[in-house]
């Protein structure tokens, strides 16, 4: 915004000059998202009067939100894996490669677990992101501590994940100190941006924590569900979640023997907890 409009003063900013700024955004979530910041910016400034009008009093939002469901199979996910681990080539003519080795953990955090991306990927050098202490391998838990989690507006943010199985035998050889994923956002959906081009496959927004929903639910309580991802039941099924058949999304958390390198041919999945 401060790029568009940073040269008019605050007071004198009208609402044709939001609404350009709004028009230059693509479509979608991603411009709905801006609606919805600028509307507590411009809200804020003028409760404490920095403004004589608020701009945005009148302007509606031009973009309505969209349930958010899309999924990845679980062929397709096990093929992310493989290629990550660089026991797989992107596709055919290419070679096997170890450099994405370091977007392991955000598939199997996001996609196994049903962790948010900004809980995982940090926008600046300080923001917190979950550390490799935060996993209690012995308790088969990770801590998603209150300034990790998604800044909403419940009182305490703290959750307990249960560890999968498959989670366990992909990263705990990993583990080491510091953030799991020690890049900042930038350089990390680069590197996720090549990877797909690669392998020649479009990402759709949010898959993976939308996957863990969809196929989770359906051998798991909604209840279970919406605590391990920190939102409530009415958020997951209005957002989250498609209508499967009852258990077949075991499918997505039983790993291959190749997708783990080398570990078991099937990992046992949780069936009764979350």
């Amino acid at each position: 915004m401060c790029k568009v409009i940073g040269h008019i003063r605050a007071g004198g900013v009208k609402r044709a000059d939001i609404l350009r700024y709004m028009e230059g955004i693509a479509p979608g979530a991603n411009r709905r998202s801006h609606y919805k910041s600028l509307k507590k910016l411009w809200r804020w400034a003028y409760d404490l009067d920095y403004l004589l009008n608020d701009p945005m009093a009148k302007l509606k939002p031009l973009d309505e939100w969209g349930v958010n469901n899309e999924v990845l199979t679980p062929e397709l996910f096990q093929r992310f894996l493989r290629v990550v681990q660089g026991v797989e080539a992107p596709r055919e003519g290419l070679e096997a490669t170890q450099q994405y080795k370091g977007l392991l953990a955000y598939f199997v955090l996001g996609g196994l677990q049903g962790l948010r991306t900004c809980e995982m990927v940090r926008k600046r050098a300080k923001d917190p992101v979950i550390q490799w202490r935060d996993f209690l391998w012995k308790k088969q838990l990770i801590v998603v501590r209150d300034e990790v989690a998604k800044q909403t507006r419940a009182r305490d943010r703290l959750r307990y994940v249960p560890l999968e199985p498959a989670t366990i035998e992909l990263l705990k050889p990993l583990a080491t100190t510091g953030a799991v994923i020690p890049v900042a956002d930038s350089t990390f959906y680069c590197l996720r941006q090549k990877l797909c081009k690669e392998m020649r496959v479009r990402w759709p927004e949010n898959c993976l924590r939308n996957s863990y929903a969809t196929y989770a639910q359906t051998f798991r309580s909604s209840g279970d569900v919406a605590r391990a991802m920190g939102d409530a039941e009415s958020t997951v099924k209005r957002f989250y979640v498609r209508t499967l058949e009852p258990g077949v999304g075991k499918d997505w958390f039983n790993l291959s023997e190749k997708a783990c390198m080398g570990t078991r041919l099937k990992i046992p999945v949780r069936s009764s907890t979350c």
